[in-house]
This record gives structure tokens, sequence and C-alpha cells, in this order.
């Protein structure tokens, strides 16, 4: 019998009782997924929670997603950030969007969890992306003997659902009756991860 999203997630949950979280939460279904599943959890593990929210300011509807964060945090009683880094991604020249989005998530991911004593970040990470993260590490060039995957904890940053499918996300969510926003640019494959998910990964099945 197949392992249930709540039974997966609480198993790796359990594991980090009486500590404080920090959950980066897009609004995504993956994020939202996590997120509701550790607050609903909390009492019973004792876990103090917070949110971070980024808007990266590259679409007509980013402010709509960091509203849904923000009023999602509100209802359910959750330590809210909104961090904006929509102006140091227009003035990075360092290379592509993703790499710097990336970059700066986590430089602000830290600067919370140090100025408010979080002990770890979350992230949403799947069993599906770790696989895509495999193929876009060999589309972009990296050698197949030095990729690792997606770590499941790298210096407090905790990746706890990398045993979930995206199937099982989509379950838990129809479950509990949970809608989260959608990131128009996740078709996008002007983006190296959409052109693996949507062109790459397919051709495989």
């Amino acid at each position: 019998m197949t392992l249930l999203f709540e039974e997966l997630l609480l198993k790796e949950l359990i594991k980090y009782k009486n500590k404080k979280i920090l959950v980066a939460f897009s609004g995504g279904k993956d994020s939202l997924a996590l997120l509701d599943f550790v607050n609903k959890n909390k009492d019973n593990l004792n876990l103090k929670l917070g949110a971070c929210h980024f808007n990266h300011g590259l679409r007509e509807t980013a402010l709509r997603d960091e509203v849904f964060c923000k009023e999602y945090c509100f209802k359910n009683n959750i330590e809210f950030y909104g961090v904006n880094i929509a102006e140091e991604l227009k003035n990075d020249k360092s290379g592509g969007v993703e790499s710097a989005a990336r970059k700066y998530r986590y430089k602000y991911l830290f600067k919370i969890l140090n100025s408010n004593s979080y002990d770890f970040i979350f992230t949403a990470h799947t069993y599906s992306d770790n696989i895509e993260s495999f193929f876009v590490d060999l589309y972009t060039g990296a050698s197949i003997y030095t990729i690792s995957g997606i770590l499941e904890e790298n210096n407090k940053i905790i990746r706890p659902m990398l045993n979930i499918s995206t199937d099982l996300v989509n379950e838990y969510l129809e479950k509990h009756n949970i809608t989260p926003v959608y990131d128009e640019t996740n078709g996008d494959i002007k983006y190296v991860r959409n052109k693996v998910r949507h062109k790459l990964i397919p051709c495989l099945y």
C-alpha cells in the first residue's frame, strides 16, 4: 500500500519537534500543502511556525500571490514575512534570472532565520522536483559524476517532502479542499526547468 502524503510528511516532521520553523511559501501547490500540514500539526509537535513569501516582480499576478500568502497566514495565525526582490533581480547581471532569484531567496531566508531565532528553513521540494533537477543539471552541462540531486538537509535548509510525489500533493489538496495560486511562468519554456519539465521528461515515458 502506498503511504499517504500525511504519513510520509509526519514521519519527517517528528524529527523537528520543539523547533522553530520558517517555511518558504510561494502559495503554489507544494509549499501550500507543506505549510498547511505543518500548521495542522504544530501544536502536537510543539513547533513555532513562520512563512516567508518572495515577490519576484516578474509577472502581473505577483502581487496577487503575495496577498494570497499574507491572508492565508493571517487566517491561520502564522508569522508572515514578505520580501520583494524585484529590484535586485532587475539589476542583477550575474547570470540567468532563475539562479539569481534562488540566490536572493536564500539570502533573505537566512537573514530572517538569524534575526528571528528560527532553527530551520523548510522548502517544499518534492520527489518530482528532484527528478527534474537531475535532468536540469544534465541539460546545463553538469558531469554525471558530480550530480547529487537535491539534498534533504543542507546548512539548516530542510526539504521534508523529497519522498513525496506531485500526485500525493494533489491528493492532499483535493482531500482538504485547498486551492493554491498558479504561477503562469511555470508553463514558459524559456526557463530551463520548464523546458526540462514540459519537453524533455515527457519524452522519457
